[in-house]
């Protein structure tokens, strides 16, 4: 590629290679021969190989933020941004995507134990989908306490649904869930009458509310 300097091919490359793999323990020379050269050449541009692999996740979680912020982006202008969402999630659920989810859990479980380089990964990548998808609710009208609510469900149900798909295989069921899911989290967005404001018959105070109906024996 044009403009494209050695070190950004070697990096690209490897990149790809670590996706590929959905592997974080890859040794320095498959990531050299993956990128057609040597391991001494790699460490002449990285350093080291914690200092290659930082990059590698950073360059990972950037390509994978942008690519969902274009996706949620879209939700308000879209014909049914029901349809939207659910794009998103059943691109997640893919199985395009398993070896991105492969490696997310991988880095994931050295995350927990603060491994350098991945010590921060699980808690930024959890917030990369927070901040992207309360974004993409506040484009949709809510405001700040559904939006938050929205990102951090949307969070919680995407990594859930695609260690779903990437464990059992399921994609039937996977998929069953995923339309009901994006129903679901749209309908929040929306004040719904009785659950977010004192009726105004009570007056605000919960104590002039009716008592609730006895429970009926199934």
């Amino acid at each position: 590629m044009a403009g494209t300097t050695t070190r950004q091919r070697y990096l690209e490359a490897v990149v790809d290679c670590v996706i590929g793999r959905g592997r974080t323990d890859l040794p320095l020379v498959t990531l050299a021969e993956a990128a057609g050269t040597s391991d001494r050449m790699l460490v002449y541009y990285f350093k080291t190989r914690d200092a290659l692999l930082t990059e590698v996740v950073q360059s990972i979680r950037t390509r994978r933020r942008r690519r969902l912020a274009q996706a949620l982006a879209a939700l308000p202008n879209a014909d049914s941004p029901e349809d939207g969402l659910r794009q998103v999630l059943a691109w997640v659920t893919s199985d395009d995507n398993a070896p991105h989810v492969r490696l997310y859990y991988d880095a994931l479980v050295h995350s927990f134990n603060d491994e350098e380089p991945f010590a921060g990964f699980a808690r930024e990548t959890l917030q990369d989908w927070i901040s992207e998808g309360t974004t993409a609710a506040r484009a949709l009208g809510a405001d700040e306490e559904r939006s938050q609510a929205f990102g951090t469900l949307l969070a919680a149900t995407a990594m859930a649904l695609a260690a779903d798909r990437l464990t059992t295989g399921d994609k039937e069921r996977v998929d069953r869930c995923l339309a009901r899911t994006t129903s679901a989290l749209l309908s929040m967005l929306a004040p719904r009458d009785g659950l977010d404001a004192p009726s105004s018959a009570t007056n605000g105070d919960p104590t002039d509310r009716p008592a609730a109906p006895a429970p009926v024996a199934p």
